[in-house]
């Protein structure tokens, strides 16, 4: 089996209990397998701990995908308008490379529809879900936004509960670009508004894209590049609770992501 992970890393966050094993993958990106253990990680069931807290299932691994970008290409759809999208659902073991702080255990059932990506760990800052860079080139999130004619990007959401210090708290959804490669860095993100409420469902968080040079309304950056040169060679996209610039306490997280993806019009190379 080729596989896109080599060797294992092991890495312990002593502040948040957390214990990872963590493949250190190569630059083929044919498949994936990962181990993944947390002590402070736990599924979600309907009985609750003392706590409040979900109590804990195991669930099955990430199954081994081969060819990253020809399981891309298999789940792209077309609408009437000729756009083109390209949907992670999380079924069959199927992950695209997604993964919440470096987490991508699926829970096979549950889903807003199917499989999906839960996250139950505490002390942990904010939420991260981004692809690792090695294998970010080789998705369709990745390259230039304006030949692309990329439209906009969505994930689904579910809260169980978000905490800090004990207290429930709300927080906003941030969708960050990144270009790191064309003369200089740079950043755009685009709060996308408040996570949904605990307990009510699956929501779809929907970020439109403007194809411009200039900033548009709403969006803001960090950096020397411009919107126009972020979007002319996105390396990295990130769907994150941390607003860009500034710093967060550890919080207590329980929500689930499922159907990432992106919608565009143009010539998109994979």
């Amino acid at each position: 089996m080729n596989l896109y992970f080599r060797s294992f890393l092991s890495l312990t966050l002593a502040a948040g209990g957390i214990s990872l094993v963590v493949p250190e993958p190569n630059d083929n990106g044919n498949s994936v397998d990962v181990t993944i253990r947390n002590s402070n990680s736990h599924r979600f069931l309907k009985k609750k701990s003392s706590k409040g807290k979900f109590k804990s299932k195991q669930t099955k691994k990430a199954k081994s995908k081969n060819n990253l970008q020809e399981k891309y290409k298999a789940i792209s759809t077309v609408n009437a308008s000729g756009e083109s999208t390209y949907t992670v659902t999380f079924d069959d073991g199927f992950t695209g490379g997604w993964g919440i702080n470096g987490f991508i255990e699926i829970e096979e059932t549950g889903g807003n529809k199917g499989g999906h990506l839960p996250f139950a760990v505490n002390a942990i800052f904010f939420l991260d879900i981004r692809i690792p860079s090695i294998l970010f080139d080789k998705t369709p999130f990745s390259g230039n936004y304006f030949s692309a004619g990329v439209v906009q990007l969505s994930i689904d959401f579910m809260v169980h509960y978000i905490e800090f210090r004990g207290k429930a708290v709300s927080r906003d959804l941030f969708l960050v670009l990144k270009q790191q490669s064309l003369g200089g860095n740079g950043e755009v993100y685009l709060n996308g508004g408040p996570l949904p409420k605990p307990k009510t469902g699956w929501h779809t968080m929907t970020f439109d894209v403007p194809l411009q040079d200039d900033m548009p309304p709403g969006w803001a950056g960090l950096g020397d590049a411009t919107y126009g040169d972020v979007l002319r060679e996105v390396d990295d996209v990130t769907f994150t609770t941390a607003e860009p610039g500034l710093a967060y306490g550890n919080h207590d997280w329980g929500v689930s992501i499922d159907n990432i993806s992106i919608t565009v019009g143009g010539d998109l190379k994979l």
